[in-house]
């Protein structure tokens, strides 16, 4: 309890300029900020803090909290991470509890994805409580902190790039820096493509649809996007059942939601955008992340062939 009492009140001399004081504490870095200035027609001044790196006053302490962060991390200072998190929490917002599979019954039933669907909704729980005006629990991950530091991190990143004139910065497009992902219909198996444009192509088992006479509702999905949406744009989504949704018919096609979310942006109603059947994103720790999930669902899937995970030949390479 006394550790996060200090790392609050450093926190507080720093936001004081006692930078000095603060450095026999912990190990501090410089980071550019970006503020508008009202007074000058709304001119954006880049500035320079100080924030911390590191606590460096109980290192003991400090390695059980380095520990936790495997599972515990924080990310609020990285706008890709940030970003992702915030279209999840828009996700929970838009969803309703009938699209979630009930965790008890899984249970019962030995699911192995019984752990999966009961962290899933109860993530969805914290956002759906603020929603609907209901009294819970201290949230874990939808935290106050979460939202305050994560949106004064976006509204920098937005800031930064109006700075430069809203113009990508030239190393965005090295094409070394980039991973493309793509969706491939193979008779009636879906698959993922990824070219880190270094290794070559990997392939992901995601799932098999049902085709022929008896085609189902995701492969007639998925093969109307890839026929009629290579490049992207609004799809109106075939909905036969009222209990049908546009999240309920995206996760058929059983890509991970990290990448549900790559390929697939606003809906509304019974429309929703496609980015396309090729996505690029940064190699960075978003992406990290998917190919994890990847790797999980191919196999878990039952793929056909197996494939050598890219997780980790991508980022050790």
């Amino acid at each position: 309890m006394i550790y996060f009492e200090v790392k609050e009140l450093l926190q507080l001399l720093l936001e004081n300029g006692e930078t000095d004081l603060c450095r026999q504490y912990a190990s501090l870095r410089t980071v550019q900020r970006h503020i508008i200035q009202k007074e000058k027609g709304g001119a954006i001044k880049t500035m320079e803090e100080f924030q911390i790196e590191i606590y460096t006053f109980a290192p003991s302490v400090e390695k059980a909290v380095q520990a936790l962060k495997v599972i515990h991390w924080d990310q609020f200072h990285n706008p890709a991470v940030m970003w992702w998190y915030f279209e999840y929490a828009l996700w929970c917002w838009n969803t309703s509890e009938a699209y979630f599979e009930n965790p008890c019954e899984l249970w019962i039933k030995q699911n192995p994805h019984f752990f999966q669907a009961w962290n899933q909704k109860e993530t969805w729980r914290e956002i759906v409580c603020v929603r609907n005006g209901v009294q819970q629990d201290q949230p874990i991950i939808f935290t106050s902190e979460f939202f305050k530091e994560g949106m004064k991190t976006l509204i920098n990143a937005i800031l930064a790039f109006a700075a430069k004139g809203f113009r990508l910065e030239i190393d965005n497009a090295d094409p070394l820096q980039k991973m493309l992902f793509e969706l491939k219909l193979e008779e009636n198996q879906l698959w993922v493509f990824v070219n880190d444009h270094t290794l070559g192509p990997k392939r992901y088992y995601l799932k098999r649809l049902n085709d022929g006479s008896d085609k189902s509702c995701p492969y007639e999905f998925i093969e109307q996007l890839l026929k009629e949406y290579p490049n992207g744009g609004d799809v109106e989504v075939n909905l036969p059942n009222k209990s049908d949704s546009i999240p309920k018919a995206i996760d058929r096609l059983g890509l991970p939601k990290s990448l549900q979310r790559i390929f697939f942006g606003v809906s509304r109603g019974t429309s929703v955008y496609f980015r396309g059947i090729s996505v690029a994103i940064n190699r960075d720790e978003r992406c990290r992340l998917i190919l994890e999930e990847l790797a999980n669902v191919h196999n878990q899937a039952g793929a056909p062939e197996y494939v050598e995970s890219l997780f980790t030949s991508a980022f050790d390479s």
